[in-house]
């Protein structure tokens, strides 16, 4: 059975890494490598072993400011999958207080998505609006906030709202995957 490019590159990327990782005197070099399989980990749905390295990166003396996010961003995400919301709230809540950069956006988003599983629409709607007020330059996660704040309006049964919400995003988001969200919605 032949794998797949994709699959193999990122294969041979963890591979790489893990071999830096142990043979590399460098911390910083250990550090780089730890982020990578976190990262690599995490996009192959390896989940538990995105998890360690995540935690791992969150103990690293020299991880700077934009690690420990990352970090945080993905034990976040990890804890929203298995409806640990308390927990994902914790880990959006470090990530966005760290400094404004788009894994804060994307944070902002993830915490009113965890408002809106939770079925907490008003919280959903003002971190929306909070998020689109305060990071309006990070408009793919602004929009992808706007289509969240379509669903809260339709649970709300406020459907003229969603629709007019949707149809500000379609007319003006360039992205075609959010656009289509919203087309589909």
């Amino acid at each position: 059975m032949q794998l797949k490019k994709g699959v193999r590159d990122t294969l041979g990327s963890i591979e790489a890494a893990e071999r830096i990782l142990q043979l590399s005197e460098s911390k910083s070099a250990q550090l780089d490598a730890t982020i990578n399989l976190m990262e690599l980990y995490y996009g192959i749905n390896q989940k538990s072993k995105a998890q360690q390295f995540a935690v791992k990166i969150t103990n690293i003396d020299i991880a700077n400011t934009e690690s420990k996010q990352a970090a945080a961003l993905i034990l976040g995400q990890l804890a929203l999958e298995n409806s640990d919301y308390p927990q994902a709230m914790i880990e959006f809540t470090k990530v966005y207080e760290a400094q404004k950069n788009i894994k804060a956006a994307q944070a902002r988003y993830l915490m009113a998505k965890t408002h809106y599983l939770r079925k907490e629409w008003s919280a959903a709607q003002t971190t929306i609006f909070d998020l689109a007020a305060k990071m309006p330059y990070f408009d793919e996660w602004v929009a992808r906030g706007f289509v969240l704040l379509a669903r809260v309006y339709q649970a709300q049964g406020n459907i003229p709202q969603a629709i007019a919400t949707l149809k500000s995003v379609i007319d003006n988001h360039d992205g075609p995957q959010v656009v289509a969200e919203a087309k589909n919605l």
